[in-house]
C-alpha cells in the first residue's frame, strides 16, 4: 500500500486539474453531465460485458475446462466497473478501456505479466494490506 499511495495521490491532483480544466472550458454543468455520461454509459456496458463472461465461464465450466482468460475479462470489467463510479474524467476514459472488449486485452496482458513474475518469483498467494 505504500507504493500505490503516491500513485493515488498524483492521480487525484491530475483528476483535480483535470476537471478544472474541463469547467474552463466547456462549463460547469457541461463537464458534470459529460461524467454522468460516461459512468452512464460505462456501467450499462460493464453490466452487459460482465453478463457475457459470466456466461463464458459457466460454459468452461460445464465443459470441465479452465476459464483462465475469462477470469482476467471478469477482473478487467470489475476494476473498471469501480473506476466508473470514481468521480472523474481520467479514471472514467480508463473505466471505459477496461470495459470494453478491444482495448479490455491491453489490460489482460498486464494483469497476466503481474501474475506470471509473481509466480516465477515464488508468490503462491496474494496478500492485501490495508
Amino acid at each position: 500500500m505504500k507504493k500505490l499511495l503516491p500513485l493515488f495521490l498524483i492521480l487525484l491532483v491530475l483528476e483535480i486539474y483535470i476537471l478544472i480544466k474541463a469547467v474552463e472550458i466547456i462549463g460547469l454543468l457541461e463537464t458534470i453531465l459529460l461524467l454522468l455520461l460516461t459512468a452512464a454509459v460505462g456501467i450499462i456496458i460493464a453490466i452487459s460485458e460482465g453478463r457475457i463472461v459470466l456466461r463464458n465461464i459457466n460454459r468452461a465450466l460445464s465443459q470441465r475446462r479452465v476459464p483462465a482468460d475469462d477470469i482476467l475479462s471478469g477482473l478487467c470489467i470489475l476494476m473498471g466497473g469501480l473506476m466508473l463510479f470514481l468521480p472523474g474524467i481520467l479514471t472514467d476514459l480508463v473505466g471505459i478501456t477496461m470495459v470494453i472488449p478491444v482495448t479490455r486485452k491491453f489490460y489482460k496482458e498486464i494483469i497476466r505479466s503481474i501474475i506470471e513474475n509473481m509466480i516465477l518469483k515464488g508468490y503462491n498467494r496474494i496478500r492485501l494490506r490495508w
